[in-house]
């Protein structure tokens, strides 16, 4: 996970074998930047296999 300031931009990776979870951590993430008033943040998952992007 990383935080990209410039772009206001939140990376949350995952693991391809929870690829079917993507859009509830995209969803569970943007709930907690809302709940700590950073609304203008937008959430990006990326998902890698074995390590690697």
């Amino acid at each position: 996970m990383g935080v990209d300031q410039n772009a206001n931009l939140l990376v949350v990776g995952m693991d391809v074998s929870n690829q079917k979870y993507k859009e509830d951590v995209k969803n569970y993430m943007n709930h907690h930047l809302q709940a700590y008033h950073l609304k203008e943040y937008e959430v990006e998952v990326y998902v890698y296999e074995n390590g690697n992007k």
